[in-house]
């Protein structure tokens, strides 16, 4: 193209501060299918190193035979490890009460679009560290990681209670960029703009 498309945001819905009550030890979510593309693999590997942090996965794989002999082989190696929690499948409020607690979301996949679980740990004033950095948001909100270095990125945020600010920073962008009623109108006002020019 020769020229740079604009982005739509995807709304979130923002809740009072009231909501957010952040785990008062270390805690991880893995949000995300348990397939091959989201490296659920890799985030157990990088967790069971971490026995100071509590680490939740919530997802469940697709019903296609191979990825829940993949899901039932991961949840057999690892459950042995006390601080990891497979949740499974979960609805959206408890979904979101655990994003309200947990202090880091961690991102493995090897290929994103902008998920909307980015912008819902921003919402939740949860930090993202990730393999892939669709719109910089974990390189603005967290850590972008290269060459696998989880474990390192994981440490420095917690450990220095920097995932706070950043957590922080993320709800602030989430409200100005991607507040449900202020991207429908965005959405809105672009539709009719396309609309004249017909």
């Amino acid at each position: 193209l020769n020229y740079l498309p604009k982005v739509l945001y995807n709304p979130v819905d923002i809740p009072k501060n009231s909501s957010i009550k952040k785990s008062s030890t270390p805690m991880v979510i893995f949000l995300g299918r348990f397939e091959e593309q989201k490296r659920p693999d890799v985030a157990l590997w990088v967790a069971k190193d971490l026995p100071k942090y509590d680490f939740y996965f919530i997802g469940a794989p697709s019903p296609q035979p191979e990825y829940i002999k993949i899901e039932n082989r991961l949840r057999k190696a690892y459950r042995k490890y006390k601080h990891i929690h497979f949740v499974g499948f979960v609805n959206e409020n408890i979904k979101l009460k655990l994003l309200s607690k947990s202090w880091v979301l961690l991102n493995t996949s090897v290929r994103e679009g902008l998920p909307v679980s980015f912008a819902e740990a921003g919402v939740y004033e949860t930090a993202i560290v990730s393999a892939v950095n669709p719109e910089n948001y974990p390189s603005q909100f967290g850590r972008f990681v290269v060459d696998k270095k989880f474990k390192e990125a994981l440490k420095e945020v917690i450990e220095t209670e920097e995932c706070f600010k950043l957590g922080r920073s993320a709800r602030e962008y989430m409200k100005k960029n991607h507040e449900t009623k202020k991207v429908i109108a965005d959405h809105i006002k672009l539709y009719k703009k396309l609309l004249q020019k017909r």
